[in-house]
């Protein structure tokens, strides 16, 4: 919709310059103001039959609309998950202490599901760009001091930082935890590879996003950085055994989140201490992820979807099993279906010629043996 401006000779729109949020008049479709003189002019070509095609041109006071931005609405959507699961879920009024992360998850969700093939952890980038009219590594909002990347010499935030009553809060604060959770993400990556599939991957994106939401089910109201640390910690033994406590903690102690880092009072803005030291060695909560050979078979290196099925089942997998023979068996212990296949990237079984019921999937290699009950 265009509204063009009553009065005329008037450039400035003085009048219903400010659409949001307008009742009068009552806004419901996407609308553009112009100048009293152009809208006359639009509005006599109309009249005239005139097909009528406009560009809309960027210039120093024009803004783009933050709905269209991914950065900003998954960041506002993040507000609902941390508000909501941090604390448990009768109580969404947990992150209102000085030192709250509010801000820093929801950045680092924005800049999860905006990553692109091809970036990489030493790549700088802001949570919201678009809406600033800036490219993909822009410099983003002003209250974040640094750009986001996992090189120092980009982003140099550590934990003491937040104790510098220059950086804003929430935002500055949260920027500090946001720059923690990228390195962390980036680690997961580096590790387990990258995976465009949001909802099915098993990449290590998928992953950390999976300790990332769990951690927050698990720390405290009010909670600060040293808590949402051992929380993740937590997250990773319950979901893994712990097999990535390692990674975890030197992540944590690299910006100064380390063994003995404290975060002093939930509601004092500046009692922070940082600390860059790991656990020692003979910490029995690290003997899984120092004893594991990255060879070795584990759940987290393949995914198997959807259970209940219906037309397929998909075997995903973050590396080569070699030659395996998968089967389907009945209840009855009959063999319904058996395939001789190489177990690497993503393997499709089709069931849509089978009854319903329940099936037991059998997948056997050198490397790998799984059985596991579908409802089909």
């Amino acid at each position: 919709m265009v509204n063009h401006n009553n009065p005329a000779g008037d450039p400035a729109y003085t009048e219903y310059v400010n659409m949001a949020g307008m009742t009068t008049p009552p806004f419901s479709i996407p609308s553009v103001f112009v100048n009293n003189d152009d809208g006359e002019l639009i509005i006599a070509a109309l009249e005239s039959g005139e097909t009528l095609n406009a560009t809309l041109q960027d210039r120093e006071t024009f803004q783009l609309d933050g709905s269209l931005d991914n950065g900003i609405v998954a960041h506002e959507y993040g507000h609902g998950i941390s508000t909501r699961l941090t604390g448990g879920a009768g109580n969404s009024n947990c992150l209102g202490n000085a030192e709250q992360q509010g801000e820093g998850w929801s950045d680092w969700f924005a800049m999860m599901l905006t990553i692109k093939p091809g970036d990489s952890g030493d790549d700088a980038r802001a949570a919201v760009t678009y809406s600033l009219g800036q490219p993909y590594d822009g410099p983003g909002l002003p209250d974040r001091p640094f750009r986001y990347s996992t090189d120092m010499t980009e982003n140099p935030l550590t934990y003491g930082d937040t104790n510098d009553t220059s950086l804003v809060q929430p935002h500055g604060i949260g920027s500090v935890w946001a720059t923690i959770l990228w390195d962390l993400a980036w680690a997961y990556i580096d590790k387990y590879g990258y995976d465009e599939d949001f909802l099915n991957g098993i990449g290590g994106n998928n992953k950390v996003m999976q300790i990332v939401v769990d951690g927050l089910k698990l720390q405290p109201c009010g909670t600060g950085f040293v808590q949402s640390r051992d929380a993740l910690l937590a997250a990773d033994t319950a979901i893994t055994g712990g097999e990535d406590q390692c990674l975890i903690w030197e992540v944590f102690a690299n910006r100064g989140v380390g063994l003995n880092a404290s975060q002093g009072g939930a509601f004092s803005r500046t009692d922070q201490i940082e600390n860059f030291e790991l656990p020692p060695d003979t910490d029995p909560t690290l003997a899984n992820c120092t004893s594991l050979s990255i060879d070795e078979f584990n759940e987290n290196d393949y995914k198997i979807y959807p259970n209940p099925a219906s037309n397929n089942i998909f075997i995903k997998t973050n590396k080569n099993f070699g030659e395996v023979v998968m089967t389907l068996v009945d209840i009855n212990g009959r063999v319904v279906y058996s395939q001789q296949t190489t177990l690497v990237n993503e393997v499709q079984i089709s069931i849509s010629n089978l009854q319903s019921g329940l099936y037991i999937l059998n997948i056997k290699g050198d490397t790998i043996k799984i059985r596991l009950v579908n409802n089909l």
